[in-house]
């Protein structure tokens, strides 16, 4: 940090192009500054705009596996240890064995009120 003291006893003895030169480094680190700001935001930005794509496509290819009844599809991006709430009786599956298992529930419920 440039001493007020010193800066005036600088220009006083005529060293005014040493703080000039000074500032013009200052500046530049300010500019380089803001211009990682501005590449961090639009890099957040841009990965934002990413995930957000692919969690649509992720939920889009389980939304599909389940009206084409796709038991493979519908399990591919769980892991064995999931753990689901539901409301309709189990409350809870722990597993993806257990969490399988809902699946012949939810398509006999499915069909049997003129779905899929």
């Amino acid at each position: 940090m440039l001493d007020r003291k010193a800066h005036s006893e600088g220009e006083q003895k005529g060293t005014g192009h040493n703080l000039a030169l000074q500032t013009d480094r200052y500046k530049r680190r300010l500019m380089l500054a803001l211009i990682s700001i501005k590449d961090i935001h639009m890099s957040t930005s841009h990965n934002r705009s990413t995930d957000e794509a692919e969690i649509r496509d992720l939920v889009e290819s389980w939304a599909k596996a389940v009206r084409t009844k796709d038991l493979e599809g519908i399990f591919a991006n769980h892991f064995p240890e999931i753990l689901m709430f539901d409301v309709p009786p189990p409350d809870q599956s722990k597993g993806i064995e257990a969490y399988k298992k809902t699946w012949n529930v939810f398509f006999a419920w499915f069909q049997d009120s003129g779905g899929l």
